[in-house]
């Protein structure tokens, strides 16, 4: 009995990696067709695109002459070999279809393969690209106009750290023989550059006496 019933587990456990397999499976069988659908396979075009470019450019500005054209093809073809290595369709699928499956399961997948097939859905991974782009000039356009009083702020910020640094510093005893902030300090009163900033700062300039005004002091 006790042979009969381990056999009966064995089954069990032997039927439900099975049908965990196949449920595995049909999960990533959704998730390709996903992803053909989303046509994901042309994710990486632009880069293509602007490799091929990025060479072209390159070399117009060494003023090859078009005989050499031959050349530029060459290395367009050998970036484009790398390129495939690196981010081809092949390589990225396996990669893509591991993510999608990690954060939506079986049935989600299901719903959003029902979804991209419906025709808002096709309008949608139409016009996704173009009002991804928009989007994006929408947002830079818009941030231009911050740009100054974030910088003017970053500026106000920064001198207000320099400020507070410079006052942990000891005082300048003397303009003259000063080699503090700047260890070549040696300007006169009137032409030291670092005078407003040593006032900023709290430091405060003493002159010198002469030995004669000590003796007299004593």
């Amino acid at each position: 009995m006790s042979r009969l019933t381990a056999l009966c587990a064995t089954l069990l456990l032997a039927c439900g990696s099975v049908q965990a397999f196949a449920d595995a499976a049909s999960h990533a069988a959704d998730a390709e067709r996903f992803l053909q659908l989303a046509r994901a396979d042309r994710l990486t075009v632009p880069v293509y695109g602007q490799v091929q470019q990025m060479f072209a450019q390159r070399f117009a500005e060494s003023g090859a002459p078009a005989g050499q054209q031959a050349l530029l093809e060459r290395y367009q073809a050998k970036a484009n070999a790398a390129l495939d290595r690196a981010v081809g369709w092949p390589v990225l699928k396996p990669a893509l279809v591991e993510l999608y499956t990690t954060h939506f399961d079986e049935r989600e997948m299901q719903e959003l393969l029902a979804f991209y097939r419906s025709p808002l859905g096709q309008k949608v991974l139409e016009k996704m690209p173009m009002l991804t782009a928009q989007s994006a000039r929408l947002t830079q356009n818009k941030l231009e106009a911050a740009v100054p009083r974030v910088n003017e702020l970053l500026a106000e910020m920064s001198g207000k750290l320099d400020a507070k640094n410079l006052n942990r510093r000891p005082r300048c005893r003397n303009w003259n023989s000063c080699r503090r902030p700047l260890p070549r300090c040696s300007r006169s009163t009137s032409r030291c550059w670092m005078k407003a900033i040593c006032t900023a700062a709290g430091w405060k300039p003493t002159t010198r006496r002469s030995s004669s005004a000590r003796s007299s002091a004593a």
